[in-house]
């Protein structure tokens, strides 16, 4: 997948959210954390978390359940829920691209897509034998 390059953030959220009871530093470190686990696709291990913000941030931001741990591997909901919607999104607009591509390029094969004589895959796969 390419590489995400934004995730929703609330400042809402953040002004009212359990990072508030952290030290100012702390948050800054939860901010870097959260992109860096934005980058890796929302996949880091608790050693890799706290190689990059310290043992006491990571400590904190635990106990006070702003980040999870499941299985050695560090969880954040909020960009979870982001990664989740946002490869539906991809797979949605991937499919419409392909469609465009058809209709553009094949017009008789969108034409039998249209009337549910073929499928979609079986469509592209027609499209390569031509």
């Amino acid at each position: 997948m390419e590489k995400l390059v934004w995730f929703k953030f609330s400042p809402r959220d953040w002004v009212m959210g359990k990072i508030q009871r952290c030290p100012e530093v702390t948050q800054a470190r939860f901010i870097r954390l959260c992109c860096l686990y934005w980058n890796k696709e929302c996949c880091i291990s608790l050693e890799d978390a706290e190689i990059e913000i310290d043992k006491e941030h990571l400590e904190i931001l635990i106990a006070k359940k702003v980040i999870l741990l499941e299985n050695d591997f560090i969880k954040i909901n909020f960009l979870d829920e982001n990664f989740e919607k946002s490869e539906g999104k991809t797979s949605k607009l991937s499919t419409s691209g392909k469609i465009g591509n058809l209709k553009k390029h094949s017009p008789d094969l969108y034409k039998r897509f249209k009337n549910q004589e073929v499928t979609l895959e079986e469509a592209l796969e027609l499209k390569k034998n031509i």
